[in-house]
C-alpha cells in the first residue's frame, strides 16, 4: 500500500513539474529550463543507476547533448519540446560533430514528447515519462528518495499556502496525538507512539509526513522565531524516542525513571508550544491526560 501511494504521489510531483515549466516556457519565462536539466540529470541517475554529468563542463555550448555518462557511453538531450524537427536537428549535429564515435548511444528526453518518430535513429531512444521514472524497477527506499526530490524542485509556494502561520498549524495538527498528549503510564503501545514521534520529526524537518498527503515546509523555509519554536519540538521529540528505546522492556514496559524522564519532556514541550502560540496568535492549545 505504501509503495502505490508514493508511486502515485511521484507520477502527480513529475506531472505538475513538467505543466509547470510548459507553461512558463509557452510565455517565454526560460529560467526554468536548466534547473530541469539538473532535475533531470538527477531522476535518470537515481532510476536508472547511471552517472550522468553535465556535457557543458568543463567544455562550454557542448554541441548536441547536454549531459552524458563517458562510462557507459550514453549521451542524453534535455528539451522541453522534442519534435521530429528537434530529433532531425539534434541527430545531424550529433554526427557531424562526430559524437558517435565517443557515445553508443543518444537519448532524448523532453516534456512536450512525440511519442515516436520515423525519423529517429537506431542508436536513438525517446524517453517517456514512464520511461524517465522507471518506477517498476525501483524498491521503496529509492522511490522515497525520488519522492523527496521531486518535492524540493516543486516551488510549492506558487500552488499551495504555505505561510510560516499555515505551515505551523499543520505540525500542530500532527503534535496534538495520543503521542504527545497520554502520559506514559495510560500510554497503550510504546511502538507506535515511536512512530507518531517520527512523523512529528518528519514534518518538522522534511515538510511531510511519508505516506500521508499531509503536507507543510521543511524546517529551513521558515522564519527565525518558528525555526526556534521546530527546534524545540525536534529536540523534545528526538529526547522522548530516544528514552523510550534505551529503556523499553519486554512487554510495552517503560520503568522508572524513564517513565518520568519522557514526562518531563513532553510536559516542557507542551508548555513552549502553547506558549509560543499564545504570543504568536495561534488558537491551538496542547493539553495532556493521565486518566
Amino acid at each position: 500500500m505504501e509503495e502505490t501511494v508514493v508511486k502515485a504521489r511521484i507520477v502527480d510531483r513529475m506531472s505538475l513539474l513538467e505543466s509547470h515549466v510548459s507553461g512558463r516556457v509557452a510565455h517565454s519565462l526560460n529560467d526554468v529550463t536548466s534547473a530541469l536539466e539538473v532535475l533531470y540529470r538527477e531522476v535518470l541517475n537515481l532510476t536508472h543507476g547511471w552517472d550522468l554529468a553535465s556535457a557543458n563542463f568543463p567544455d562550454r555550448n557542448f554541441p548536441a547533448i547536454d549531459l552524458h555518462d563517458v562510462g557507459r557511453r550514453l549521451a542524453v538531450q534535455v528539451t522541453v519540446t522534442c519534435d521530429t524537427d528537434k530529433i532531425v536537428e539534434t541527430q545531424d549535429t550529433f554526427q557531424r560533430h562526430k559524437l558517435d564515435a565517443r557515445y553508443d548511444q543518444l537519448i532524448f528526453v523532453g516534456i512536450k514528447s512525440v511519442k515516436k518518430s520515423s525519423k529517429l535513429a537506431p542508436w536513438a531512444e525517446l524517453f517517456t515519462q514512464s520511461k524517465l521514472l522507471n518506477l517498476e524497477n525501483l524498491d521503496l527506499a529509492q522511490l522515497w528518495a525520488l519522492d523527496d526530490r521531486l518535492a524540493k524542485s516543486i516551488p510549492w509556494h506558487q500552488f499551495t499556502e504555505q505561510s510560516d502561520r499555515h505551515c505551523f498549524d499543520v505540525v500542530l495538527g500532527v503534535l496534538d496525538r495520543d503521542a504527545i498528549r497520554h502520559m506514559t503510564h495510560v500510554e497503550g503501545d510504546f511502538d507506535d507512539m515511536i512512530d507518531a514521534l517520527r512523523q512529528v520529526k518528519q514534518i518538522i524537518n522534511q515538510g511531510q509526513v511519508r505516506g500521508t498527503r499531509i503536507q507543510a515546509k521543511p524546517i529551513s523555509l521558515y522564519d527565525t522565531p518558528y525555526v526556534q519554536i521546530l527546534e524545540d519540538i525536534d529536540t523534545h521529540v528526538g529526547r522522548m524516542a530516544s528514552i523510550i528505546k534505551r529503556n523499553l522492556q519486554p512487554c510495552n514496559f517503560l520503568p522508572h525513571p524513564a517513565a518520568d524522564e519522557v514526562d518531563r519532556e513532553r510536559r516542557q514541550l507542551v508548555d513552549e508550544v502553547n506558549d509560543f502560540c499564545a504570543a504568536h496568535g495561534h488558537n491551538r492549545r496542547l493539553h495532556t491526560w493521565g486518566g
